[in-house]
This record gives structure tokens, C-alpha cells and sequence, in this order.
């Protein structure tokens, strides 16, 4: 009886484990994808307005300050890129010390929180500087996706 519960415990411990390389193989697909699909966005928005040096939107944090100068908003896209780079290195610093406690992981879920709502501020300005007809349904759609339609 004890081996069969042995084994039973066994599988069970290795379909969370399957599960969770599943579900960080699928952000890692999304994050690239994304990444990708807004760094050809800028570059193609840029091509159109005729600057020069295209292809530095595909520089990973600069690529969201040169969103927000696209829509007239330096500012907004400089504290993009600024809130992103924090997120990066304070997500590897959460991933990599384990340290999960109350206060570094609020701090970390308010900073991607308030990168959300400026990232969804830059989208609608260029919505509304490109298609103004539907630039609230398309808002509405990123904001309850969660941001996963923004780079479509």
C-alpha cells in the first residue's frame, strides 16, 4: 500500500512540475511575441513619419520611449521605459532571492500595475492619432485582456 501512494505522490508532484514549465514556457512565447509584434509596430509607425534609424525600436526598454515620442507624449513613453527596466530587474531580484514576502511583491504588483495604465494611455493617444473611430473599443479590448491584444 505504501509504494502505490509513493507512486500516486510522485506523478502528482511531476504534473504540477509539467505545469509549470508549461505556464512559464507560455509567458516567455508571449512576452517575445509581444515584444516583437511592438517593436515592428514602432518601426513601421516611424518608417511611415520618416525618421531615420528604424531599426533601434527593437532596442527592448527604448522601444516604449519611442512609442510614447510617436504620440507627442516624451514624457509618458520616458516613464514607460523607466517603469519597465525597474520591472525587469525587480522581477529577476524576486525570482532569483526567492523573496516573496508582503512588501517587495506589493511593491513589484502596484509597479506593474501603474506600467499597465501608462502603456494603455500611450496605446489610446496613438489610437486616437491613427484611428479615431474605434479607438475606444480597441481600448476597452486591451484593458480587459489584460494588455495581451496591445501589440496585435
Amino acid at each position: 500500500m505504501g509504494g502505490i501512494s509513493v507512486i500516486f505522490l510522485m506523478s502528482f508532484l511531476s504534473l504540477i512540475y509539467f505545469m509549470f514549465i508549461a505556464i512559464l514556457s507560455f509567458i516567455i512565447i508571449y512576452i517575445v511575441i509581444s515584444y516583437t509584434m511592438t517593436s515592428i509596430t514602432v518601426m513601421s509607425m516611424r518608417k511611415k513619419l520618416k525618421y531615420k534609424n528604424n531599426f533601434i525600436s527593437f532596442i527592448p526598454v527604448f522601444n516604449k520611449y519611442l512609442l510614447g515620442n510617436l504620440v507627442n507624449e516624451k514624457l509618458l513613453g520616458a516613464l514607460s521605459s523607466i517603469l519597465t527596466f525597474l520591472l525587469m530587474g525587480f522581477g529577476t531580484y524576486l525570482y532569483i532571492c526567492k523573496n516573496f514576502k508582503t512588501l517587495p511583491f506589493t511593491f513589484f504588483i502596484i509597479l506593474l500595475i501603474i506600467t499597465f495604465i501608462i502603456d494603455t494611455v500611450i496605446t489610446y493617444k496613438m489610437y486616437d492619432r491613427c484611428d479615431s473611430k474605434y479607438k475606444d473599443i480597441v481600448t476597452l479590448l486591451n484593458c480587459l485582456s489584460l494588455g495581451v491584444l496591445r501589440p496585435i
